[in-house]
């Protein structure tokens, strides 16, 4: 049984197992608005249930609603410190969540509404997320500030640029001189390499 403790699906949070119910797998979830409350995993890992049920609105964040650019930042945090795909990046390295941004008002008091075109940074990359570690900002101050690893923001999604090559079968050379030719994120994954063109393996993987 795979343990989802500390994974994030929407605005639920999943703090520790529960009595199974019917045969079904439940958990004790942590919604973003503070409320805990018990679900059906299957539930809420297939998305059909995405909040504890809260109807007050805080700072126009809702499940009800289009989730916002902060919460997307958020709970995208939450997942790449959890993620066994991105163990070496985060989990192997110690790399946490402060206990305090569990909760997504606590995370929106410090660091306010993301600014548009902007991504969560870490300021020192050797230790976890917190309010004195982080700040806004752009994707090219990111990539500017790290010598050694590089980073591909796509839909919201961060990851290492040599990720992104592989998915993309673009040498990772090429990635690194789209982008500092100030290339957006469209035209660096559509343009055909000089010696093959496979457009059709882009709108494959959903990144076009």
């Amino acid at each position: 049984m795979i343990n989802e403790t500390g994974n994030t699906y929407n605005c639920l949070t999943i703090i520790r197992e529960a009595e199974k119910k019917n045969g079904r797998r439940c958990v004790i979830c942590r919604c973003s608005c503070g409320n805990e409350k018990e679900f059906i995993l299957a539930s809420i890992k297939s998305g059909s249930t995405k909040s504890c049920g809260c109807s007050k609105i805080k700072h126009g964040h809702t499940a009800f609603k289009k989730e916002s650019p902060t919460h997307i930042s958020w709970r995208s945090m939450k997942e790449r410190c959890k993620r066994k795909s991105h163990a070496k990046w985060y989990l192997d390295k110690g790399i946490t969540v402060c206990e305090r941004w569990s909760l997504f008002d606590n995370f929106i008091e410090d660091m306010g509404e993301r600014p548009s075109g902007m991504t969560l940074e870490r300021i020192d990359g050797n230790t976890g997320y917190s309010k004195e570690n982080c700040k806004w900002a752009s994707i090219r101050d990111q990539m500017n500030n790290r010598s050694n690893t590089r980073f591909m923001n796509v839909k919201g999604n961060i990851f290492p640029l040599s990720i992104f090559s592989e998915k993309l079968n673009i040498p990772l050379e090429t990635l690194r001189r789209r982008i500092n030719r100030g290339w957006d994120i469209h035209k660096i994954i559509s343009t055909p390499l000089r010696k093959y063109s496979k457009p059709e393996h882009l709108v494959a993987k959903g990144l076009s």
